[in-house]
């Protein structure tokens, strides 16, 4: 009894680590691939954004209204923001966003935005963290919306909130727990079968004519 207990023991250690190693890489795996899907949908939906707004800039009233109306009934937050390019002083100012009112926003030209400032230098920015606005995580990708000759005149920004993924991900490691719950246990017939009032019963039945 005691080496079927040893034995199972060092089963159930021999499970959990294939489990977590196992259930670690599928996590990771599907962790990775909702992110390049997000990040894909994001910064398609911020070019097209950028496409349907370019000759707006300079009339911010008609820009709020798009902006607002093409974020509207989606998850998705579309926030327009004054580039390098437009005026140095107004750099980092919010002309237009889908879930708030731009003038009560604070200006977005600071270091801890790292997709804007990307999108401020030419570039595609991404970055997930927490929205100051919204408090709570976020994953944005930024483009920048450029003049005839090549300036930064604004940025076109477009958020979703991680709550999805990370729900999504909670349920898969607790899926991947009672999986191996569910995998270590023992099956009806294995305690019994080391038990020994169970081998006596089975030699008695061997030695009889």
């Amino acid at each position: 009894m005691r080496l079927f207990w040893r034995l199972y023991i060092t089963y159930l250690i021999a499970v959990a680590l294939c489990a977590g190693v196992v259930g670690w890489l599928a996590i990771d795996a599907a962790s990775n691939l909702y992110h390049d899907q997000v990040f894909g949908d994001l910064k398609a939906r911020a070019e097209l954004v950028r496409r349907q707004v370019a000759s707006l800039v300079d009339d911010p009233i008609r820009l709020q209204a798009v902006v607002h109306d093409m974020g509207g009934g989606s998850d998705t937050r579309i926030t327009v923001i004054a580039g390098p390019g437009d005026a140095p002083t107004t750099v980092g100012r919010v002309l237009a966003d889908s879930q708030h009112e731009p003038t009560t926003m604070e200006n977005h030209n600071t270091p801890d935005r790292e997709e804007v400032q990307a999108a401020f230098g030419g570039g595609t920015g991404e970055m997930e963290r927490p929205s100051a606005t919204l408090h709570e995580d976020m994953m944005y990708v930024a483009v920048p919306m450029l003049d005839d000759v090549g300036q930064v005149i604004a940025v076109v920004r477009t958020a979703l909130p991680l709550t999805e993924l990370n729900h999504a991900l909670d349920a898969m490691i607790w899926r991947v727990v009672l999986g191996a719950i569910i995998v270590a246990l023992p099956s009806d017939h294995e305690p019994h079968a080391h038990h020994p009032a169970r081998r006596r019963t089975l030699c008695g039945r061997r030695l009889q004519p």
